[in-house]
């Protein structure tokens, strides 16, 4: 006689799987929730902003190219910024830009910068306006390129 009890495998399986499936269904908002309150923060250290510097290395002389902002174009970086959306499925360029906003001489706050996504404090965003793209890494970009294509024709 065999007195062991079995319990059924299947339902104890898919009871395991469906609470992992809600229990991720509620973390990702919640982190999202959490990253968008981050941001306010960020926001609020970076408000005073009157200017804004980004720099990347060019790729084959690693010479350091940087690009000023300020007036209304920092202000619709910063305005920018703070309209972004959590993103937590970050893909970023390599190497991307620093921007540093600056109040005087004062640093507040600094991020890494694609084209539209940027990290700020450790966690990633989303840009959707377009305005990080069009006055700060599109023409960084072309700065470079420019830089390295020089070094392309004196060879």
């Amino acid at each position: 006689m065999n007195d062991k009890r079995t319990f059924p495998v299947v339902p104890i399986v898919v009871l395991v799987a469906l609470f992992i499936f809600v229990a991720m269904g509620l973390f990702v908002p919640l982190q999202e929730k959490i990253d968008d309150l981050h941001l306010a923060k960020f926001v609020q250290k970076i408000a005073a902003t009157d200017r804004i510097v980004a720099t990347k290395q060019t790729y084959s002389s690693h010479k350091m190219m940087s690009l000023s902002l300020s007036g209304e174009d920092a202000r619709r970086v910063v305005q920018a910024i703070s309209s972004a959306r959590a993103n937590r499925s970050l893909v970023m360029v390599q190497s991307p830009p620093e921007v540093m906003f600056f109040h005087g001489t004062n640093v507040l706050a600094e991020i890494i910068a694609g084209s539209t996504l940027f990290s700020a404090d450790g966690r990633h965003y989303k840009d959707s306006s377009g305005v990080l793209d069009r006055l700060v890494y599109t023409p960084l970009s072309k700065m470079i390129y420019k830089e390295e294509m020089k070094g392309v024709e004196s060879q």
